[in-house]
C-alpha cells in the first residue's frame, strides 16, 4: 500500500497562505460534522463528551492536521493517524459496537470535508488541477483511515474470540436468550465449554458481592447483580449449591430441574418466578429452593390472568371468609385433598386436635357442598391451594432475613 508521501512526492498542493486559510475552516468543519453525526447516526447520538465521541474527535483532529501538512508539501508519516483510527475501530469492537455507526460517521466527514474544499477552491479561484490534487489527497486519506478502522475492529474481534472469559459471557447471553443449537454450538466452541446433555440453571440472591470460591470452572456465571444466574452441567448442580452456600451463608439459591441447553431461558424464568413467589409469601422462604418441588406454583403463576378468574370461580367461599378462617380452612382442605385421610390422621399432620379437624371439615362442607363430589373441582382446587393463592396471614419467617440495624 502506497503512503501519501509516495503518492504525492512531498510537493505542495497549495501556497502556504492558502493552507493557513484552509486550516482556519477546520474548527467550523469539525463542529458541523459532530452535529451531523449526532443527528444522522442514532447510535452516536450521545453527548460529545462521551468516550466514543472523544475517540472519534481526537482521531479526526490529527487526520485534519495531517491533511493540511500534505497540502503544504511536508512529508509526514501517516502512521500516527493510522494508529488512532485503528484504536477507534478496536474500541468500538471492545465496547460491543459494530462497524456501521463509525463508518457512517466517516462518510459524513468525507462529504462535509469535500464540500468545504470545493467551496474553498471556488472562493480562491483554484484551477481544476489544484482541486483535483486536493481531492485525491483528501479521499486517499479517508480511504486509508476507513481501512484502519476496519482493521482495528477485526483485531479486537479476534482478540475477543480468544478471550475465554468474554466468550463465556457471550455464550451465557446466547443460552438465556434462547439461541438455536447451531449458534450455541459456535459460541460454546469459542468459549471452550462442551455443551452437556442436560444443564441446570441456578439463581442466587445475595448482599454485597457474591464470591464463587470453589465453584467449578465449568460453571457459567453472571454475578454483577442480584439475583446472580449460573448454568452448569446437571451432574454438578448439588456441588454448586453446596459451594454457594458455603461461600455466602446468607445466599438464597433457586435450582431449576435439568433441561437441554436450548431451554436455559425457560429454566431461568422458572427460577425468577420462584424468587418472586417467595417475596409474595406464596412459597415459604428457605436457603435452597428446588423448582421441581414448586412446579404447581410455577405453573399456576405463569399466567395470573388465567389463574385469577379460576380462583375466584372455584374458591369464592374461602375468599369471602375472614383472613384467619381462610388460612386454616385452606390448610385443612388441602391436607384432605392430598391424603383423603381420617380426622385423627389429618390432626396429626396439622398438629391440632381431631375435634378441631372435624369442625373445620364441617365448615368446608357448608362452604362447598356437592362440589366436593366433583372430581374436576377437587383436582383444580388441589392445584389452586397448592399454589397458596389464598394465603393472607402474616408472612412466614425467612431464615435468611437480616435483623434490623440497631436504633
Amino acid at each position: 500500500m502506497l503512503t501519501h508521501e509516495a503518492t504525492y512526492g512531498g510537493r505542495p498542493l497549495l501556497p502556504p497562505d492558502l493552507v493557513v486559510e484552509l486550516g482556519r475552516r477546520a474548527p467550523a468543519l469539525t463542529e458541523l460534522v459532530a452535529d451531523r453525526v449526532r443527528t444522522d447516526v442514532p447510535d452516536l447520538a450521545g453527548p460529545r463528551t462521551d468516550r466514543r465521541h472523544r475517540r472519534l474527535a481526537g482521531a479526526a483532529t490529527v487526520a485534519t492536521h495531517h491533511f493540511l501538512e500534505l497540502a503544504r508539501g511536508r512529508a509526514r508519516s501517516p502512521v500516527p493517524v493510522y494508529q488512532l483510527f485503528r484504536q477507534v475501530g478496536y474500541g468500538e469492537a471492545v465496547e460491543g459496537h459494530g462497524l456501521g455507526p463509525v463508518r457512517a460517521a466517516l462518510r459524513i466527514a468525507a462529504h462535509e470535508a469535500w464540500s468545504t474544499v470545493r467551496e474553498f477552491a471556488s472562493e480562491h479561484t483554484l484551477t481544476a488541477n489544484d482541486l483535483g490534487l486536493l481531492g485525491d489527497a483528501l479521499f486517499d486519506l479517508l480511504i486509508h483511515v476507513d481501512e484502519q478502522v476496519v482493521h482495528g475492529h477485526a483485531m479486537a474481534e479476534h482478540a475477543l474470540d480468544r478471550d475465554v472469559g468474554r466468550a463465556r459471557a457471550r455464550l451465557l447471553d446466547a443460552l438465556l436468550g434462547g439461541a438455536d443449537r447451531p449458534r450455541l454450538d459456535a459460541e460454546a466452541a469459542r468459549a471452550e465449554w462442551p455443551v452437556p446433555a442436560s444443564v441446570v440453571v441456578l439463581a442466587a440472591t445475595f448482599h454485597g458481592t457474591l464470591r464463587l470460591d470453589g465453584v467449578p470452572d465449568q460453571v457459567l456465571a453472571r454475578t454483577t447483580s442480584s439475583p446472580a444466574v449460573l448454568v452448569c452441567d446437571a451432574a454438578l448442580a448439588d456441588q454448586v449449591v453446596g459451594r454457594l452456600r458455603s461461600a455466602a451463608p446468607d445466599v438464597r439459591v433457586v435450582v431449576a430441574w435439568p433441561v437441554p441447553a436450548e431451554e436455559v431461558g425457560a429454566a431461568h424464568a422458572w427460577c425468577t418466578r420462584v424468587l418472586g413467589l417467595v417475596d409474595q409469601g406464596v412459597i415459604a422462604p428457605a436457603p435452597v429452593l428446588w423448582c421441581r418441588d414448586h412446579r404447581t406454583q410455577v405453573w399456576l403463576h405463569a399466567d395470573p390472568v388465567l389463574r385469577a378468574p379460576l380462583r375466584d370461580e372455584l374458591l369464592q367461599p374461602l375468599l369471602d371468609a375472614t383472613p384467619h378462617a381462610r388460612d386454616i380452612l385452606s390448610e385443612t382442605f388441602l391436607a384432605w385433598l392430598e391424603t383423603r385421610a381420617s380426622a385423627p390422621a389429618l390432626a396429626h399432620r396439622l398438629g391440632v386436635h381431631p375435634q378441631t379437624v372435624r369442625y373445620r371439615w364441617k365448615r368446608i362442607n357448608e362452604l362447598f357442598g356437592s362440589a366436593l363430589q366433583d372430581p374436576e373441582f377437587l383436582l383444580l382446587a388441589t392445584m389452586l391451594l397448592r399454589s397458596s393463592v389464598l394465603r393472607t396471614s402474616v408472612p412466614r419467617p425467612d431464615p435468611l432475613s437480616r435483623p434490623p440495624p440497631p436504633g
